[in-house]
């Protein structure tokens, strides 16, 4: 299944506007008609990708608003004007149409009167009479050509939507990624590849990279608070308890910072609690950090519930506690160095990571941060660009039994050297 034409009658600064992009086909869209006809020419062999499309042109010609055309979720096809349709081979002579007002198309025939303004039809095409000849509504065919969409660029717009994958209405799937957000264990898979596979070609990572996963606390000084960790500690205990102790003092700080006078004699006891420590250890800092949610809680009036921070940064000192030797931990943090083969205690943390930091929550509060070093910024955006990629893949995948993806990129080779974007479609 492949996309091989768009016709975009009316989206931002896109009039009449239509694209080709497959090599075995020459598409118009003349006098209200779909001129079709087959190209052998030349045949483009790209292993696993049936066909790649570049949109080169100046800023404000309107590369993004192509993107953003072809990824309009079925119902949102509107948008892009009456008459505006994107047209999918299939097989042979069976074609696949999606748009808007299908009366718009002079030689599409065949379909039922009472067909909705938004469609998508199965048709066949007829050569010798140029005619696209509905045969049933994609929804309800036998096989559903499972297709998905998969949007990535660094920032979108907050109208911008997903697909909702509980919906199997029509086979057709539209997913976006934001480069930044790329997941830390896709980053971690990538780098692990390259050490499988000559990336000389295309990369320069010929030194060590590391996976560092260091911590990111903000506060002041407490003249009236007493907390030290002991430097007699093994590695692996001083980075637990660092961590806790430094997360209650964070959390201490917001307090005295927010807390209304209705709530001072909880916090003065909170302060107590700390000052009470002859030592510190686990167990007393959890017991903190828990009163500290929930009298944040209470200064929020209980409408937004902080208790999921405390239960991720517990679930994270426990995983780490069970899965990491001392060996994992140097100068207070994580620190390995990233092999061909992957490290399923390594996995098993980032998982969690990633899982507590998706969407717009982070209920690991940004305390927690993931690092690889040491890279340049071309190639953190190379790294972060294949990890989103591969990540979209696993996402829709995992959701769809799906034929085709169809991925676009808006400017893949930002802040890459031109050697680099010259090589960018080759790996």
């Amino acid at each position: 299944m492949e996309l091989i034409y768009a016709w975009i009658e009316n989206y931002n600064n896109l009039k009449k506007v239509g694209l080709n992009f497959s090599s075995n086909f020459n598409v118009a869209y003349k006098n209200n008609k779909i001129l079709l006809e087959r190209d052998n020419s030349f045949n483009l062999d790209y292993g696993d990708i049936d066909n790649i499309s570049v949109i080169v042109g100046k800023n404000g010609a309107g590369k993004t608003s192509i993107i953003d055309a072809l990824a309009q979720q079925r119902n949102e096809k509107r948008n892009l004007g009456e008459g505006s349709f994107l047209l999918y081979h299939l097989e042979e002579n069976t074609f696949c149409i999606e748009g808007y007002n299908p009366w718009k198309i002079e030689n599409l025939t065949n379909f039922p009167e009472e067909s909705k303004e938004v469609y998508t039809f199965i048709v066949g095409f007829h050569e010798e009479k140029n005619e696209f000849i509905f045969k049933e509504y994609a929804q309800f065919a036998d096989h559903k050509h499972q297709i998905a969409h998969l949007n990535i660029r660094e920032w979108f717009s907050p109208d911008y939507k997903n697909r909702d994958f509980s919906n199997d209405y029509y086979g057709f799937d539209y997913l976006r990624f934001n480069v930044r957000k790329a997941k830390e264990i896709n980053k971690y898979k990538f780098i692990s590849s390259l050490k499988n596979r000559d990336s000389k070609e295309f990369t320069n990572f010929k030194n060590d990279i590391f996976l560092i996963i260091d911590t990111n606390f903000s506060y002041g000084i407490f003249e009236d608070l007493s907390i030290t960790v002991s430097n007699n500690l093994s590695s692996k205990n001083k980075y637990i308890l660092e961590t806790l102790k430094n997360y209650v003092l964070s959390l201490y700080n917001h307090l005295e910072n927010e807390i209304e006078e209705k709530f001072k004699n909880d916090f003065i006891d909170i302060k107590d609690s700390i000052n009470s420590l002859d030592s510190i250890n686990k167990t007393d800092l959890f017991k903190i950090l828990k009163n500290e949610f929930k009298l944040l809680n209470q200064a929020y009036n209980n409408s937004y519930d902080t208790m999921p921070y405390y239960s991720a940064i517990k679930d994270y000192i426990g995983l780490v506690e069970k899965e990491l030797t001392a060996d994992y931990f140097t100068e207070n943090k994580i620190k390995i160095t990233i092999e061909s083969v992957l490290d399923d205690k390594i996995i098993n943390l980032l998982k969690l990571v990633d899982k507590t930091s998706t969407g717009d929550e982070n209920f690991l509060n940004g305390n927690i941060v993931v690092k690889f070093e040491p890279l340049s910024m071309g190639e953190r955006i190379y790294i972060n660009l294949f990890s989103e990629i591969s990540s979209g893949i696993n996402v829709i995948k995992s959701h769809r039994s799906v034929e085709t993806i169809i991925i676009m990129i808006d400017e893949p080779d930002k802040s890459m050297h031109p050697e680099w974007s010259r090589r960018i479609i080759s790996n």
